[in-house]
This record gives structure tokens, C-alpha cells and sequence, in this order.
């Protein structure tokens, strides 16, 4: 499979709140040729398991997930490092 145009990493903890219309909002783009990759650090809330059903149901969502909080610059380094498009965007758990 052919690497996405565009990786959009979404750094996240404790985001439940507003992590479903997040995502949402990024599948509703008409531009399709992404990978959204939500790289949880470490959350105790239903984040991952929000993420994890998004990734379930749509091939370009995928979860990063971190047993142990990296702390935040940790894990914005590792999205990036992690991102397999041509270009990429920064997303956090609340945009919409």
C-alpha cells in the first residue's frame, strides 16, 4: 500500500471530551488521501478506546498508544518521527 499524502498526527491525553468530534471532523474532509494517526500518551480516560474504534472502522485512522506518559514534547518528537506521508499536519484532540 502506497504511503498517504499527508500524515496528520494528533497528540493526545485525556482527550475524551472532544476526541470524537475531532476525528469526525477530520473524516468529513473532502481531501481523502490522509492517514490520521492519534498518538495517545498514556491516557486513564476512554481516549484510547475511542481512538482504537475510529481505527476499527476507517482505514486511515490509526492509534499509537503509549503505556507510559512520555510527557508531551516526547510525544509530539515521536508523531513526527512516526509520519509516513509527504507532508504533514499537527492535529490536537479538541480541533475541529
Amino acid at each position: 500500500m502506497a504511503a498517504p499524502r499527508v500524515t496528520i498526527g494528533m497528540v493526545v491525553r485525556n482527550g475524551e471530551r472532544h476526541l470524537a468530534a475531532a476525528i469526525e471532523s477530520f473524516l468529513a474532509q473532502t481531501y481523502g488521501d490522509f492517514e490520521l494517526v492519534i498518538h495517545d500518551n498514556a491516557s486513564d480516560d476512554r481516549t484510547p478506546a475511542i481512538a482504537a474504534a475510529y481505527a476499527e472502522r476507517d482505514p486511515r485512522v490509526r492509534l499509537e498508544r503509549r503505556e507510559r506518559n512520555i510527557g508531551a514534547v516526547g510525544n509530539i518528537i515521536d508523531a513526527a518521527e512516526r509520519a509516513k506521508g509527504e507532508y504533514f499536519a499537527w492535529a490536537a484532540h479538541d480541533d475541529l
